[in-house]
């Protein structure tokens, strides 16, 4: 039985929908309807193709999460990466078409700083076409995201959108220090923002 006021959902540890060799990965979708908890990975990323083939990259899956405020653990990767093309002039695999994280309700959607959000397509190879892009939305009545939000094209194609809307509160991206670190590193001489 149900206990009275808001319930409270976990997500235990890692649910995988990735494709195994030439194959597409699988849709996710989570709905709770009171506070959830993401404690593992979700991923839904395309499978490699079989060695000495020729053939596009595979596609990834869609990721949908809702619930009456989302938290997440350091643990709680999201990845819907496509697949590379394998062979001479192959197609990238497809990002996932929209990973999609929505506070339902008055809760918050508070994401952990390791708990990364990558949608990409696949490589293609020399004059294939890129990957159909993916997406990120956030959704909620207020978004920390502290967390890298990454959609970047591989060879040929190009990056997809990041939508974050609130409809009440505030909405936060901000760098972990881990990144902000990995960036001053990566440009030698740089000054860290005050």
């Amino acid at each position: 039985m149900a206990s009275p006021g808001r319930q409270h959902h976990h997500h235990r540890g890692l649910l995988d929908t990735s494709g195994r060799e030439n194959g597409d990965g699988g849709n996710i979708n989570i709905t709770a309807s009171g506070l959830l908890t993401l404690n593992g990975a979700l991923l839904s990323t395309a499978g490699v193709n079989v060695a000495a083939t020729t053939q596009a990259g595979n596609n990834a899956g869609a990721i949908s999460v809702s619930g009456n405020g989302i938290t997440s653990v350091a643990a709680a990767t999201i990845t819907a990466n496509g697949g590379a093309g394998l062979g001479t002039n192959q197609a990238g695999g497809n990002a996932g078409l929209v990973v999609t994280i929505t506070g339902t309700g008055t809760g918050a959607v508070a994401l952990n700083t390791a708990a990364a959000i990558t949608s990409s397509t696949g490589a293609a190879t020399g004059t294939g076409a890129g990957g159909a892009v993916g997406g990120i939305v956030l959704g909620g009545p207020s978004i920390t995201s502290t967390g890298a939000l990454t959609t970047t094209g591989g060879v040929n194609g190009n990056g997809g959108n990041v939508s974050i809307t609130t409809t009440a509160g505030n909405a936060a991206v901000v760098r972990s220090p881990a990144a902000a670190a990995r960036q001053r590193r990566a440009r030698p001489g740089a000054t860290p923002a005050a």
